[in-house]
Parts: structure tokens; C-alpha cells; sequence
């Protein structure tokens, strides 16, 4: 394995799932040639990395879904 990985091309996403911005930095990241690589700090500021939310955000985002399914949940067992 250690010797076909510098020969054969990086793999890729193949699922239409991800979305293009995660293709876009997985493709990035996974360029073999270190000279044509980004450096940390590039890859930091891809749009991919840059736009994910805050801690904060992910903490409402989960506390407004457990809301609702609690809700649902009891709307369910009237």
C-alpha cells in the first residue's frame, strides 16, 4: 500500500451527498505534491473550514431539535 500511494491518483468523494465545498477542500488536502499543497494556514481559511458554525451555533441548533422531537414525541402520545 505504502508504495502504490505516491503512484496512483488521491481517491475522491464519489457520493453526490457531500457537499461541494467538502469535495472542494477534500481535493485540496488530499494533493500529494506538498509543493502544490496548501499550508495549514491556506487550508484554514477555506471556505469549507471558515463557514462552519460556532460551538455556540451547534449548541442552539441541537437544543431547538431535542425540543422538538420532545414535543412530537409528546404530541404522539395524547
Amino acid at each position: 500500500a505504502l508504495f502504490l500511494i505516491p503512484r496512483n491518483t488521491p481517491p475522491r468523494l464519489k457520493s453526490k451527498k457531500w457537499a461541494k465545498k467538502f469535495h472542494a477542500f477534500i481535493e485540496t488536502v488530499l494533493v500529494k505534491d506538498y509543493h502544490q499543497r496548501p499550508y495549514t494556514e491556506q487550508l484554514l481559511k477555506h471556505p469549507f473550514i471558515r463557514d462552519q458554525p460556532t460551538e455556540r451555533q451547534v449548541r442552539i441548533q441541537l437544543k431547538d431539535h431535542i425540543d422538538r422531537c420532545k414535543k412530537r414525541k409528546q404530541e404522539k402520545g395524547r
